[in-house]
């Protein structure tokens, strides 16, 4: 009895698989094929739906943002003039003269804006005050304003006033009371 392997024979074409530890004669593949490989078609079709996929959200974002822009309408004067408005009651509830003096016109030199330290004596004494806009008559570069002041402190200083606003080089800007309107009380509120 000899110690060595039984000799290698040629391989079985039909099947048959060759003696334990043998190898293939050309070092690649069994001559048999091996198991089969898996297929490609699974990764090429969720490849394809995905990049389907990204590219209809990119449109849809697009056509979304681009619609936005185009339908947005600037703002109309109404809207400018509330916006000065809120402007001048914040700028006025911190004390900042230069913020609220920017929204008065340059036409009406009778009426000086106070500075920060009136104003911060005014809210010492006063409380902040809440403008609130009654209505609003455009007439081309000219509006009058109907607008309520209430006073958080001081109630008594409640009044509706009709202030004229101008636009100046493109922007709307308070002019002040109306012919000198002194304001009309407001009836507080129980």
């Amino acid at each position: 009895m000899s110690n060595y392997p039984p000799p290698q024979g040629p391989y079985d074409p039909y099947g048959a698989q060759p003696p334990y530890g043998a190898q293939p004669p050309y070092g690649g593949q069994p001559p048999w094929g091996g198991p089969p490989k898996p297929s490609r078609t699974p990764i090429v079709i969720v490849s394809v739906v995905g990049v389907v996929v990204v590219l209809a959200i990119a449109i849809v974002l697009i056509f979304v943002f681009a619609l936005k822009g185009t339908n947005s309408s600037p703002p109309s004067a109404e809207d400018q003039i509330r916006a000065v408005i809120k402007s001048q009651q914040d700028a006025y509830n911190r004390a900042d003269a230069p913020t609220f003096a920017s929204g008065f016109c340059k036409q009406d030199t009778s009426f000086t804006p106070p500075g920060a330290d009136e104003m911060r004596k005014n809210l010492d004494d006063s409380g902040q005050v809440t403008l609130t806009v009654d209505s609003i008559v455009v007439n081309g570069d000219s509006a009058t304003v109907v607008i309520e002041e209430k006073y958080a402190k001081d109630t008594s200083m409640n009044e509706k006033r009709t202030y004229k606003f101008v636009r100046e080089s493109g922007a709307w800007k308070n002019c002040g009371p109306l012919n000198d309107d002194t304001g009309t009380p407001l009836t507080p509120t129980p």
